[in-house]
């Protein structure tokens, strides 16, 4: 669920989103928690030009090159904003325009899902491998 929140344009409210969702849907909240903080001032124009491009497939915007340049000015502005000033956060990349967020948000939707759906498979295969593997130990010691 983090994972999935950490790729929307939400910025400002990634953090509540993601507690409020995983009290809702009964998951982990310290790992939603944990999966938002992959976007933060230094990784949004990476992040954000991947899901800009994605959604340029769908919904056709301006240029990659434009709106990435203009994702850079929004990571600049982020990192002299307060962290308790949500608005001016929130604003910000509201005043990207309705021609770049429509292409942004079905990007960070098909970006969200892909990588939320195949961490989960990685994570359940690697944690399923160590339960059984502890399980065999525990077992191997008893004898």
């Amino acid at each position: 669920m983090g994972l999935f929140i950490a790729f929307t344009p939400t910025i400002g409210l990634q953090i509540v989103l993601a507690l409020f969702m995983a009290t809702a849907l009964n998951l982990n909240r310290s790992a939603a928690v944990l999966a938002v903080w992959i976007t933060n001032p230094v990784t949004i124009p990476a992040i954000f030009s991947l899901n800009y491009w994605l959604g340029s497939l769908v919904w056709e915007g301006p240029s990659v090159i434009v709106v990435s340049n203009r994702l850079f000015e929004l990571a600049s502005q982020l990192t002299t904003f307060d962290p308790w000033a949500i608005a001016d956060q929130f604003s910000a990349v509201a005043e990207l325009g309705l021609d770049i967020i429509v292409p942004l948000i079905l990007g960070s939707i098909i970006a969200g899902t892909f990588s939320a759906t195949l961490s989960y498979v990685i994570l359940l295969r690697f944690l399923t491998f160590l339960f059984e593997r502890r399980a065999r130990r525990k077992k191997s010691k008893r004898y």
